[in-house]
């Protein structure tokens, strides 16, 4: 359980969308954590080996985008935290936010939360489709 000073923010979700907030909030002086359910920041476009239509690059892997990302944000003083998978958020009775990750072995303190939790492929619902 963290019983330090609470968070500004924390950003659920270290993809694309949160690590823009966590650079732009850290960059703002917040005392920012992104929390990432999977063990590297990124997600479903760490899969994409080809990205053209994103904001100032002609191409980059999706790799090499989170690469980027990743290093300015915490150049700005944001932290990253992996392998957190939320579970519950709650408002406490003194007004700051609850989240508590990894079926209650983490607990951390915020004035706000930035949801970007980002997608998955859609399914077709056919037959053998999650073996394949």
């Amino acid at each position: 359980m963290t019983e330090n000073q609470p968070y500004d923010v924390i950003i659920i979700g270290a993809g694309p969308a949160g690590l823009a907030a966590g650079l732009y909030a850290a960059r703002d002086r917040y005392k920012c954590l992104l929390l990432e359910r999977n063990g590297l920041p990124g997600g479903q476009i760490m899969l994409t080996d080809r990205i053209e239509n994103f904001p100032g690059w002609e191409f980059i892997t999706g790799p090499d985008l989170i690469t980027h990302q990743v290093n300015q944000t915490k150049n700005f003083g944001a932290e990253i935290a992996t392998n957190k998978s939320v579970e519950t958020i709650t408002r406490r009775d003194d007004g700051l936010i609850e989240i508590v990750a990894n079926r209650g072995k983490d607990t951390f303190l915020t004035r706000a939360v930035i949801l970007t939790p980002g997608s998955d492929y859609r399914q077709l619902g056919v037959r053998g489709e999650t073996e394949l």
